[in-house]
This record gives C-alpha cells, structure tokens and sequence, in this order.
C-alpha cells in the first residue's frame, strides 16, 4: 500500500508544534558538545527543560533553562545576614572551611558574600571574630 505523504503531513500539524529558532553558529556547537557529553538529544533536552520550566513556582519562570551539565545558579538574597549567620560563618572559617564551601552550606549566599562578611567581623573584631581566618581563598 502506498504511503499518502499528504495525509501524514496532516496528521503530523495536527498532532506536534514545530518550534525554530536561530542561534549563533558558536553558541549551537557549544549547546550540541554538552547535549552530546550528556548523551541526550535536542528533543530530550527541550522536554526536560520544559517539564522543569512548568514544574518551576510562578516566580521563576520565564528564565531560561540551564545548560545541561551546568551547574544551577543561586538564588540571589535580598537581605544581608543576620549576626548570628557570621558568627557561624566565622567559626566555619577559623575551622579550615574554604569560603565557598561555606557559601554552598548557606542558603543562597554567594562565596564573595561570605568572604566579605567573614573579614569584616574579623576586622571589627566582633563576637566570634578571634584569631584570623583558617579558611583560605574561595
């Protein structure tokens, strides 16, 4: 039986959205060596990040998604923090706990915060400041 490619060029509109767009010919090959180090294909890819867009709350959305393979970026803070937080950090710090890590421990603070609050309290010479930092560079 022959095929009737008008037919299946119907039931094809009809059943998918094509989605195109344009990249520029460096970004594409980067996009296309890290789906190929992940092993997915486009259409995986897109599925994934559209499943994770949709599940995403109402404030997040309409960022695009990471890479695959990248790291998920951090929620920016809107308040600085509160003493106790540097007191804790602090101690982390004078314990040999490199400011990043103590940064990925925190809730959304960004290593070069923690830093910076760090060697402040160690300058003001404040509760918990002591001796100087242990922790090295981030």
């Amino acid at each position: 039986m022959p095929r009737c490619y008008a037919k299946e060029a119907a039931w094809e509109r009809e059943k998918y959205d094509q989605i195109k767009f344009r990249v520029s010919k460096a970004e594409g090959a980067r996009f296309r060596a890290e789906l190929e180090a992940a092993g997915m294909s486009m259409a995986q890819w897109f599925r994934l990040a559209l499943a994770a867009g949709l599940a995403a709350p109402a404030a997040a959305q309409g960022a695009p998604p990471a890479a695959p393979g990248a790291a998920a970026p951090k929620k920016r803070r809107s308040r600085s923090p509160c003493a106790e937080t540097v007191r804790g950090w602090v101690e982390m710090s004078r314990a040999g706990v490199s400011y990043r890590a103590i940064a990925d421990a925190s809730d959304g603070y960004e290593h070069s915060t923690v830093r910076k609050r760090v060697l402040a309290a160690l300058a003001a010479g404040g509760p918990g400041a002591g001796a100087g930092p242990a922790g090295g560079p981030a």
